[in-house]
């Protein structure tokens, strides 16, 4: 159980250095970034596994999904980040934690 605990957090935190760097380069090209966001989070329907999965190369990395559109091995992440010049309707937003942003929109 603590393997699978560590193997969690360690999957995250590489997720959550690449949200960083995504949203420091759309910075530099003056734009903004959301919260990241993953199927089956949310309103964001599970199925939609698939659309990334048609997008991307996941594959040649050794992930896949099973039928219920779990990825494979367990221990992956997908997600997805709005960009643009101006990011709406992020009530569903969770602050980052390293953001120093103090009075962010998508802050709860």
């Amino acid at each position: 159980m603590m393997l699978d605990s560590i193997g969690s957090e360690a999957v995250e935190s590489v997720a959550n250095e690449v949200n960083y760097i995504i949203c420091q380069k759309a910075k530099t090209l003056g734009l903004r970034a959301s919260p990241r966001s993953s199927p089956g989070y949310g309103k964001w329907d599970l199925t939609d596994q698939t659309v990334l999965f048609g997008t991307t190369h996941a594959y040649r990395i050794g992930v896949r999904l099973n039928e219920h559109y779990m990825m494979i091995p367990r221990k992956s992440v997908s997600f997805g980040i709005g960009i643009g010049s101006v990011m709406v309707n992020a009530e569903d937003a969770t602050p980052c934690r390293r953001c120093s942003r103090g009075g962010c929109e998508y802050r709860k």
